[in-house]
C-alpha cells in the first residue's frame, strides 16, 4: 500500500507540473521556448520533462509548440480575413461596425 501511495503522489505530481509547463507555453507562445527552459520551469531535468511531457500529451514539446502557434496564427488569419472584409464592406457603401 505504502509503495502505490508514493506512485500516486509521484504520477500527481508530475501531470500537475505538465499542466503548469503547458500553461506557460501557452502564455509565452511568442518567445523562444526550449526543452531546457520549458523543464526549468516546472523544476524537472529535461530529460524526464519530455518523456513525461509526451506521455502525457502524445506527443513531443516541439510538436505541441508548433501546434498551438499554428493555431494561433489561423485564429490571427482569421481576424485579419474579418476585419478585411469589415473594412472593404464600408468603402462599398456598408456601414462599418466598429
Amino acid at each position: 500500500m505504502g509503495c502505490e501511495f508514493v506512485d500516486s503522489m509521484q504520477f500527481r505530481n508530475v501531470t500537475q507540473s505538465i499542466n503548469r509547463a503547458r500553461e506557460y507555453i501557452r502564455l509565452h507562445l511568442e518567445e523562444n521556448l526550449t526543452l531546457n527552459s520549458c523543464a526549468q520551469v516546472v523544476h524537472l531535468s529535461p530529460s524526464y520533462f519530455a518523456g513525461a511531457f509526451k506521455k502525457e500529451n502524445g506527443m513531443t514539446l516541439i510538436q505541441y509548440i508548433t501546434k498551438l502557434r499554428i493555431e494561433r496564427a489561423l485564429q490571427l488569419s482569421e481576424h485579419l480575413q474579418t476585419m478585411a472584409n469589415v473594412r472593404s464592406g464600408a468603402r462599398g457603401g456598408g456601414m462599418l461596425y466598429c
